[in-house]
């Protein structure tokens, strides 16, 4: 059995293009599937996995899409 290469806080926040800080905020609000490698909470070490980044990723997409005017709509006239 192969294990899944675990991502550090940094390493994420590359791939998602923010700060650190936020990354680490999203791992323990719980936001974003992470574990915790370090002593507890009072020195937490996040590493998240590439496949929860991708379902991190994925549920932000399908919430941006949801967001989006349709023709339907009267915001759909201004941003057209």
């Amino acid at each position: 059995m192969e294990l899944e290469p675990m991502l550090t806080p940094k390493d994420v926040a590359r791939h998602l293009a923010m700060c650190e800080k936020e990354v680490r905020k999203l791992c323990r609000k719980g936001v974003l599937e992470a574990i915790n490698v370090g002593q507890g909470e009072s020195k937490p070490r996040w590493r998240v996995e590439l496949a929860a980044l991708e379902r991190f990723k994925l549920r932000r997409l399908s919430r941006q899409a949801q967001k989006l005017p349709t023709p339907k709509t009267r915001d759909y006239e201004r941003v057209v």
